[in-house]
């Protein structure tokens, strides 16, 4: 048996707890409440039962205690030897203990009993049979509280008790080891933010005082001294100019150090497309002039890259795409990149009837400010809907500018459409100004469990045929929540909403009436077969609603489950949701997780379907749908 009051000293611990903090399982079957159970180890190797208690625990702590036991999590992998049994055994004693500690609890006992002899005092050599029984008894003792507490010196300004406060270190609170570490951590933050980069914990005491209950805290801190930079060294640039990198990670020398100012730094020279990662290296002393050393150790992606994808679904049919890209034409990062794609291949008799898309970008980082970027692009992209085909070209030309959370566009453009129908062709020329603005609050772009996503497109033009002012306008909102165990179900919903006004439908080019229907938007429905009647003819409309819903659910590491609901309505009239007919789709879907996203596989069902519309639909692409 250990005795957490004997192992406590009365100056101990970040070693204790560090890297043993429990990893919290999702399990629903392989959850063993009481009694008996059995391990399933290979023919062959040493396997065994056990037994858990955790005396008075509650069931919360009694669960973490279980998640942290080696013995237990890896019962199922077997063992060739004993002595990897008893190995996994004596680190149970340290695993469990430091999860006490990290729970508040430095009075308890445990004992883990191999065949009735406690396995801290069984060596290496003994000889045992290949089936053992392993007893875990854990008795944590009462709940500690914090008594006095205290970090000296506070980083600025005087005082900064919301240091204590924010890390929830403070007399009364439960004295658990990782507020302890947060706190100081916090601290430490707190001072190399204020420049003094070097700060670090020369000596911590913290005392279990038994007789109370209560946990003392003293830590002292060196600030050290205030640090600057200094010319920034580049180390593995090969291709990209060392000047240049300098420039985008705008740090100058000088200044004084902020983590802050030096993370911005990284998210903008990765933001650049050229560099496959980055890392800022910190000198290990200040010199007489307070100048940190500080490199950046750049290491570079491939200059030029070729991509393909491709998707289906039974309704949109079978689309793919290619990209070709060079990541750094002149030194500076800058890209150019060719995209080609088609779609509908499978529902089209020859290759003029695909729906394409042919562009070509280029972009320079850096322009004007660190936070810009240059762009131009030429895009041309055909369209055939049933009777309506479209040919649509534009050039643009822009600039894009991003903070810490949000990104601002603004770009001319001018374009020609060619709209065909039964009406025969009409031509459209366009010359305007778009706007474009997002705010990405997401934990992760590919695989969203929390936050929210907003961006708006807002664009003024004038249409030179009929000499017409219009003017269009969008906004999408996603939000994001995880809810259970390691949040493990994800509630996700999305709103669409847009409208357009200055000319009628006749008098607009299809490029930018709004259509829904099909993955992405109301799945279950055709791609872009939700519309509005003008005349007699289908077309797109002057104002748009979508809205869908999913709830996800990972089932395993690698595996997950959706259900979803969408709806949409396109209206005749610039006022969303005054003109149109609601349609609705449902129907759930798989994800298999990997590093470049979830590949997705939707099955969904129109509600409330016309006679032309589909009774089902499958989407196979990579990705959530939104």
């Amino acid at each position: 048996m250990v005795s957490v009051k004997k192992a406590l000293p009365v100056v101990f611990f970040a070693a204790m707890i560090s890297g043993t903090a429990p990893a919290y399982g999702f399990e629903i079957f392989g959850i063993h409440l009481f009694g008996r159970a059995a391990n399933t180890s290979a023919p062959g190797g040493v396997s065994y039962t056990f037994e858990f208690s955790a005396g008075e625990a509650s069931r919360e702590l009694s669960r973490t205690l279980r998640a942290a036991s080696t013995l237990i999590q890896d019962r199922n992998i077997a063992q060739d030897e004993f002595f990897e049994l008893l190995a996994r055994a004596k680190s149970d004693y340290r695993t469990l203990l430091a999860t006490l500690y990290s729970e508040g609890y430095y009075g308890g006992d445990i004992s883990i009993l191999v065949d009735g002899r406690e396995a801290a005092d069984i060596p290496f050599t003994a000889n045992m049979p290949a089936n053992v029984s392993i007893q875990i008894t854990v008795n944590p003792g009462p709940l500690f509280k914090f008594g006095a507490v205290g970090i000296s010196p506070m980083p600025a300004p005087a005082g900064r008790d919301d240091v204590l406060t924010d890390g929830g270190l403070v007399r009364g609170n439960d004295a658990r080891a990782t507020v302890v570490l947060e706190t100081v951590e916090l601290a430490l933050t707190a001072w190399r933010q204020q420049g003094y980069a070097l700060a670090e914990v020369v000596e911590k005491s913290v005392t279990a005082e038994h007789n109370t209950g209560e946990l003392s805290v003293d830590v002292e801190i060196n600030p050290g001294r205030l640090a600057h930079y200094g010319n920034l060294e580049i180390s593995g640039a090969e291709s990209l100019d060392p000047e240049f990198l300098r420039y985008m990670a705008n740090l100058p020398a000088g200044g004084v150090y902020d983590p802050r100012q030096v993370a911005r730094a990284r998210e903008r020279l990765m933001r650049t497309g050229a560099l496959q990662s980055t890392n800022f290296k910190l000198g290990e002393e200040i010199d007489a002039n307070g100048i940190l050393p500080f490199v950046l150790e750049a290491n570079e992606m491939a200059l030029r890259n070729i991509g393909f994808g491709a998707e289906y679904s039974t309704i949109d049919g079978f689309g793919v795409r290619g990209t070709w890209r060079h990541r750094n034409l002149f030194g500076k990062a800058e890209q150019l990149r060719f995209d080609v794609s088609a779609g509908r291949i499978d529902f089209a008799t020859n290759w003029r009837e695909w729906d394409y898309n042919l562009r070509a970008a280029f972009a320079k980082p850096g322009f004007l400010f660190p936070d810009m970027d240059l762009l131009l692009s030429v895009e041309g992209d055909h369209t055939l809907i049933d009777h309506i085909e479209q040919r649509h070209f534009e050039l643009l030309l822009g600039g894009k500018y991003y903070t810490r959370m949000m990104e601002f566009g603004a770009y001319a453009f001018a374009s020609y459409s060619e709209t065909r129908d039964i009406n025969g062709f009409q031509d459209f020329k366009l010359v305007g100004l778009r706007g474009e603005v997002s705010l990405d609050r997401r934990d992760d772009p590919l695989n969203p469990t929390s936050g929210f996503y907003l961006a708006t497109d807002i664009r003024g033009m004038q249409e030179l045929v009929f000499d017409n002012t219009i003017g269009r306008a969008t906004l999408e909102a996603r939000y994001y929540r995880a809810f259970g165990e390691d949040d493990r179900v994800v509630l996700a919903g999305r709103g669409y909403v847009g409208t357009m006004f200055g000319a009628p439908i006749s008098q607009s080019p299809d490029s930018l009436l709004f259509y829904t229907g099909g993955d992405g938007s109301v799945r279950g429905f055709d791609f872009r077969s939700i519309g509005t009647t003008d005349a007699g003819v289908f077309s797109g409309g002057l104002s748009v609603i979508e809205l869908s819903a999913e709830v996800r659910v990972q089932v395993t590491d690698s595996i997950g489950v959706v259900v979803f609901a969408d709806a949409g309505e396109v209206g005749d009239t610039r006022m969303p949701g005054s003109g149109g007919d609601w349609r609705f789709g449902a129907g759930v879907g798989v994800r298999y997780f990997t590093s470049l996203g979830p590949l997705r596989f939707d099955i969904a069902r129109g509600i409330n379907r016309g006679p032309n519309d589909p009774k089902i639909g499958l989407y196979l692409g990579l990705g959530h749908s939104f």
